[in-house]
């Protein structure tokens, strides 16, 4: 999956009410100040703070833990650090009931409940739906789970249910002794530190990067006890167990991080609450505690090659692209065979849109490491990096590793050191590509993988291929990969020719370009995937997302699969099926891919996810883009479109004033389109675009499919 490497996120932990002024100070002076000083050295900079974003219906759907933890671990995937900061007063805070219980968990609480308890604990098909309890069954999880039901527009959801519910399930815990880490439930456990948890007491390094920001209040009023700052029980004093817990996570906390990560800050009771301008020396705090662990990323980033990173990057991702690969035994036999003949030509996967090419060719590779060894193989998978989608920068690469790897032979007396300088201009940084790959002998064979040549960004004549040798050295096999233009998904042999040149279609232009050198490349075309292929991955990449489906459900997907053989069809359908529950109908999808792709939309549209107008923004913004858009400029463009900034207030109304979008709204969107999303270098700008043609053609019939629609996304 195409990934963001080298942006930091960092999450922010803390109660809502009482660390608003905290929050206000961080969002107005520390995070600009850190954005610039990433900017400054190459990184993005991105502060994810939940409290701004999580909409309302996702509240009434009781998903907010499942959405917090879901983004605090993205953060946490493979990205620079700082990705973690606690700010922590008098307040515990919100205690939610566990959004998900393990069904041997639930059976052993619900025998020591009360029956009337009980009664609101357990889900029970009845003709009265008030005497449905609140969690429901769900055996399409693995291992089964009782799921917390919608509480939608209840206002008595909270005195009738939530808080009764809640002091009988903790005494029920404290009967079976229950241990959070062992049941991986926490009953009773605020947000914050289930978020804490999380973020840092189960982080081995925590303590390399994580800071924790304690706060008193001097002057901090008692009668009454200001809700806001200090957890307050029915009987207006300060509520006990909330103010031990609090104290036990405080000292959790400081047994996990070193003691210069732990930070201690006095502000008084000024105006009913806590002052930004009394944050004045909190702020200069933690600025110079998060500087401090980005210029140590820094460091360790620069301390790798440029080119060391790339080939990094490039094996994680043909890695996860070959995890658990299933079928396709014949183009890979086919490629297996073309590495051991002695063919001078160059070898071309192609297939639909979405039909598995860079699987194919992720595999192939693997297997070619295990009979060749490491050092013969490079693989590269144009689109997963943002150089990889510049011509430049791929060839400079391609050059650079393959010289590494078979340096030219010492210069005789007079003579000029073969390997110089990288060039910069296409045509010598060609003659030097094509003059390292004369390098590999008999002993010393090469094999090079480029996958997804359509994904290269126009210019230099990288899509149309002319930087590609001739006759290789027959040491040499260069295996390539293009997905054919939807024009062409139909044929059976044959490859479009001279008139798709004129099509905007970079698959086109590829596919046409490299028909014309049909006597230097052989073809290995990928035909529909088989039901059984299918099944098999039906089961593994549910199995992956600790899910499977109900025969009548799972019956329905390997149906319309057997029309569709496309992995990209399947990969969708089953992103849209892991929400599917063991109580709901079979699913029913759209015709085609791109009829799928329409209803992921759709589904991402929903009032319950990410809303219909940031949804259609962003992606017409994206897709309007001539190469696409670096992400801050897209974060610029819905930030200055008030319809968009309406929406978002709409929809979370808890949330500060602001007048730019925050970052966590845009981040939670991110986080479900990332697997269509490619990142491109142009002008020393990494751009987002759309990694499969399919999705940016869905996005066009979606979102642009009307002169008015492209005016407001081109305005």
């Amino acid at each position: 999956m195409p990934t963001l490497t080298r942006t930091i996120r960092l999450f922010v932990s803390s109660t809502f009410s009482d660390m608003k002024a905290e929050r206000d100070v961080l969002q107005s002076d520390v995070f600009p100040k850190l954005r610039q000083l990433c900017l400054s050295n190459g990184l993005r900079f991105q502060a994810i703070d939940l409290r701004w974003g999580v909409p309302e219906e996702a509240g009434k759907d009781n998903r907010t833990m499942r959405i917090c933890l879901r983004e605090l671990k993205r953060c946490q995937e493979a990205r620079p650090k700082p990705n973690f900061l606690i700010l922590l007063g008098d307040r515990y805070g919100w205690q939610p009931l566990p959004e998900i219980i393990p069904a041997d968990l639930f059976a052993q609480l619900r025998e020591r409940l009360a029956p009337d308890m009980k009664g609101l604990f357990e889900w029970r098909d009845t003709p009265s739906p008030d005497a449905k309890g609140w969690y429901r069954r769900d055996d399409n999880a693995v291992p089964p789970v009782y799921e917390l039901r919608p509480r939608g527009e209840d206002e008595r959801w909270y005195e009738a249910v939530e808080q009764p519910l809640l002091h009988a399930l903790e005494a029920a815990a404290r009967m079976i002794g229950l241990n959070a880490e062992t049941h991986g439930v926490a009953i009773g456990t605020s947000a914050t530190e289930q978020e804490i948890v999380e973020g840092a007491l189960k982080v081995d390094d925590a303590g390399d990067h994580v800071h924790a920001f304690f706060r008193s209040i001097s002057g901090l009023p008692h009668d009454p006890w200001p809700a806001d700052f200090v957890d307050v029980a029915s009987d207006g004093t300060r509520d006990p167990v909330a103010t031990a817990r609090l104290d036990d996570l405080k000292t959790q906390i400081e047994a996990k991080l070193v003691t210069t990560n732990i930070h201690g800050y006095t502000v008084p009771w000024r105006e009913g609450g806590v002052q930004p301008t009394d944050l004045t020396q909190f702020g200069a705090d933690v600025y110079a505690a998060l500087k401090e662990v980005v210029l140590r990323q820094i460091g360790k980033l620069t301390a790798t090659s440029r080119e060391a990173q790339e080939e990094e990057a490039h094996r994680a991702f043909g890695d996860d692209r070959c995890r658990g690969f299933i079928g396709r035994a014949k183009p890979l036999e086919r490629v297996a065979a073309y590495l051991r003949g002695s063919d001078r030509g160059m070898l071309e996967v192609v297939g639909p849109s979405g039909s598995g090419k860079s699987a194919v060719m992720a595999e192939a590779a693997r297997r070619a490491r295990v009979s060749y060894g490491e050092g013969a193989v490079i693989a590269r998978f144009i689109g997963a990096t943002p150089e990889s989608a510049n011509v430049l920068s791929l060839v400079s690469n391609l050059l650079t590793e393959i010289r590494r790897r078979y340096p030219a032979p010492s210069p005789t007396a007079g003579e000029q050191p073969k390997d110089g300088p990288i060039p910069i201009g296409i045509d010598a940084l060609t003659a030097a590509f094509h003059e390292a790959l004369s390098r590999p002998n008999d002993e010393r064979p090469l094999f090079v993988f480029l996958d997804a040549l359509d994904q290269l960004a126009p210019g230099n004549g990288g899509l149309e291929c002319r930087w590609l040798p001739g006759a290789l050295n027959p040491h040499v096999r260069l295996i390539l990969s293009a997905a054919l233009p939807s024009a062409t998904d139909a044929m059976s042999d044959s490859l479009p020719g001279e008139p798709f040149l004129s099509s905007c279609d970079p698959r086109a232009i590829v596919i046409a370009t490299l028909e014309r050198r049909s006597s230097e490349i052989d073809l290995v075309r990928l035909e529909p995937l088989s039901a059984d292929d299918g099944r098999a991955l039906i089961t593994q990449w549910l199995a992956d997302a600790g899910r499977t489906l109900q025969h009548g459900q799972h019956e329905a997907v390997l149906g319309e699969f057997a029309n569709e053989g496309n992995p990209l069809w399947l990969r969708v359908a089953i992103g849209e099926c892991q929400r599917l529950a063991s109580w709901d109908s079979p699913p029913v999808f759209n015709s085609g891919l791109p009829g799928l792709l329409l209803q992921a939309l759709k589904h991402l549209s929903a009032e319950d996810e990410h809303g219909s107008v940031l949804v259609e923004r962003a992606l017409a913004a994206i897709a309007s883009a001539r190469h696409g858009l670096a992400e801050d400029e897209l974060m610029d463009v819905l930030s200055a479109d008030q319809v968009v900034l309406a929406e978002f207030r709409r929809r979370s109304p808890k949330s500060p004033p602001n007048d730019t979008l925050p970052t966590a709204v845009w981040v939670r969107l991110y986080g479900d389109i990332a697997p269509y999303l490619a990142e491109r270098q142009l002008q020393n700008a990494a751009l987002l675009a759309f990694y499969h043609r399919a999705f940016l053609e869905a996005v066009h019939a979606a979102f642009l499919d009307s002169d008015d629609k492209q005016r407001i996304a081109h305005q």
